[in-house]
């Protein structure tokens, strides 16, 4: 019984790999992934109080990605202000997002195509990592 309950508890912090389906998850009480995410994406799932998170959002803003999916966890007042600069942020709930997608950390990065299906499942250790992933 124990070894079924580490089992779960270890599946839901592994990330999706390269070629998994990204499984529909709600992000809040009024908006799922699908319902926000175009054909392909590149979803970022952030937080406001993690430092490596913001210094995504900077490298994002400076270098002109307006138009990825912006998932973060953060007051409404922050949010307000990134929705100043990029197409697509939304305020996650991560009791409801990690329900139906595992996220071992923020930042975490999935790049999608159109059939969902995931071509990219990292973390973002550091702004070079985040320079890799985005070449």
């Amino acid at each position: 019984m124990k070894n079924k309950l580490l089992e779960k508890i270890m599946s839901k912090s592994n990330p999706l790999g390269v070629g998994d389906i990204l499984p529909d998850a709600f992000i809040d009480d009024l908006n799922s992934l699908y319902e926000v995410m175009e054909d392909s994406e590149i979803i970022f799932i952030l937080s406001s109080s993690c430092e490596t998170c913001i210094e995504v959002l900077d490298y994002l803003k400076i270098n002109g990605y307006f138009d990825v999916l912006i998932l973060i966890e953060g007051e409404l007042e922050f949010i307000a202000e990134l929705r100043s600069c990029f197409k697509k942020v939304y305020r996650a709930d991560y009791s409801k997002l990690k329900e139906s997608l595992p996220i071992p950390v923020t930042p975490y990065i999935y790049k999608v195509n159109q059939e969902k299906e995931i071509l990219m499942s990292e973390i973002c250790y550091d702004i070079s990592t985040l320079t890799e992933i985005l070449k």
